[in-house]
């Protein structure tokens, strides 16, 4: 059929990690590849703009990456041959309580065991088994299909990881652990009596102590562009304004993987698909969404707790009964007087970000899929309460509510930020099939976005294994 857009062997809809994930993939099989993204730059989640000012340099969406540092696939790109440099904060996070305490995930397990007193012993025995075997078990739950590498590491991990948070945190004594490990688990976005809510805490706290939470120089930003240079190394192509409305509108091509919503895939392919097919996309969840607020400060945040100075991320959300609480209300639909709230300080330990003295803060807060009010005085009261006097030094503000972010990545369903609820029915049938996820219910069509497993976050997996089997069922191409 005609079409403005050049011959390829392969296309892909979206240049998200994921998608230019899956692209490279196909790329460095010799497979001519073109990827299609609907706005003005790529990057899909993982952009950087000047939000406010210009020389003010805001992550959009994402902002740390403990998962895309250690993901085997990105690992295996070697894409600070690309220009791309990791900044290790002092402390990758902190979790501040009232009164000026908290505690800190710091690099060294053995730190935060001596601060966690008398739950310190049972902290490490629960950790040091993932945070020291931390690329191995991150090798198996961002490749989520097939037997495992570390079948032993991966049954313990299941052991401990599919407990509910809110009956995983009953073997600690003290306010402190179960407040860690509460802000930890709270990134799966789902209330804390879910089953395998522990899992993300588990995660998250194994790669703090494994290899860090770490952010690119720069901004988000310059992971998409060493990606970009390494894909046009080996002949791809990126063309941005190229929305697509209709599916039709593509050449003729063996594949096309799609960095889109199931709900985005119906709407330019739904004509072509059986109603069955079209109904189960229509179905698949989507979760809570995030309420962000990126700030310009005259000068570092005043955490009352010292060691938050020093942190790249904080999680503020008091205690775990708190945070249990504020997770529930989100859940059914009522935004929390005190939401959860992830803060990301990354100029106090990268200055490109900012201009002269000023600092600039990175915030969201959970909030119910679809809110549609004004959150950001909760927000902010929130960081003023671990942090008197944060409103003082406030010198601009930019707030992205829910469905701005859905106008924004359209992958943000509601503003789900996961691309769909990660609880345990849906983490793994993503969003279709439990043995092909990646399969499209059209012949050629595959998906990739974090719609697929591993779900969300940075890693580029779902990219990279979709064009795994892309490459397998349509070239006989099979890569490691």
């Amino acid at each position: 059929m005609s079409s403005d857009y050049p011959k390829a062997d392969a296309y892909v809809i979206g240049a998200g990690p994921n998608g230019l994930a899956a692209a490279i993939t196909m790329a460095q099989s010799g497979i001519e590849v073109v990827v299609l993204e609907r706005n003005d730059t790529p990057g899909g989640g993982a952009r950087t703009a000047e939000l406010i000012r210009p020389g003010y340099r805001h992550d959009v969406c994402s902002a740390i990456h403990p998962t895309a540092y250690s993901s085997p696939y990105f690992m295996s790109l070697g894409l600070e041959k690309y220009g791309l440099e990791w900044i290790q904060p002092d402390i990758p996070c902190v979790h501040p309580l009232d009164g000026g305490d908290g505690i800190a995930l710091h690099r060294e397990l053995i730190d935060t065991v001596i601060a966690l007193g008398e739950d310190g012993r049972k902290y490490k025995r629960l950790l040091e088994p993932f945070s020291e075997n931390w690329y191995a078990l991150t090798h198996d739950i961002l490749t989520p299909l097939g037997w495992p590498k570390n079948p032993f590491l991966m049954a313990l991990f299941g052991l401990r990881g599919l407990q509910p948070v809110a009956q995983f945190v009953k073997q600690f004594a003290t306010a402190k652990a179960k407040a860690l490990v509460g802000g930890m688990a709270a990134h799966s976005i789902l209330p804390f009596e879910e089953p395998g809510t522990t899992a993300f805490g588990l995660v998250l706290a194994a790669s703090g102590h494994g290899v860090g939470w770490p952010f690119p120089k720069g901004g988000t930003d310059q992971l998409i562009a060493a990606m970009i240079k390494l894909l046009e190394a080996h002949n791809g192509k990126v063309i941005t304004n190229a929305e697509i409305t209709n599916i039709d509108a593509l050449p003729d091509a063996s594949i096309v993987i799609h960095d889109t919503a199931p709900r985005s895939f119906v709407q330019y392919a739904g004509h072509h698909l059986s109603p069955g097919s079209k109904r189960a996309l229509e179905a698949f969840e989507y979760g809570a969404a995030a309420y962000k607020v990126d700030f310009i400060l005259s000068e570092p945040v005043p955490w009352a707790y010292e060691e938050a100075k020093k942190a790249g991320t904080l999680h503020l959300g008091g205690t775990f009964e708190e945070m249990r609480q504020a997770e529930r209300e989100v859940h059914e639909g009522v935004m929390p007087e005190k939401p959860f709230v992830l803060v990301a300080q990354q100029s106090l330990f990268d200055r490109t970000r900012t201009q002269g003295t000023d600092e600039v803060l990175w915030s969201y807060a959970h909030a119910p899929n679809g809110f549609t009010g004004d959150a950001t005085e909760r927000l902010i009261d929130q960081i003023e309460r671990f942090a008197p006097g944060f409103r003082d030094t406030i010198l601009n503000k930019h707030v992205i509510g829910p469905m701005k972010l859905q106008e924004y990545n359209p992958n943000y369903v509601g503003g789900d930020i996961n691309s769909g609820k990660q609880h345990l029915p849906q983490l793994f049938k993503r969003p279709l099939s439990w043995s092909r996820p990646y399969q499209a219910p059209l012949d050629g069509h595959y998906f990739c976005s974090s719609s697929t497993p591993p779900g969300g976050g940075v890693h580029g997996m779902s990219g990279h294994l979709a064009a795994k089997a892309a490459l397998k069922q349509k070239f006989g191409i099979r890569v490691s």
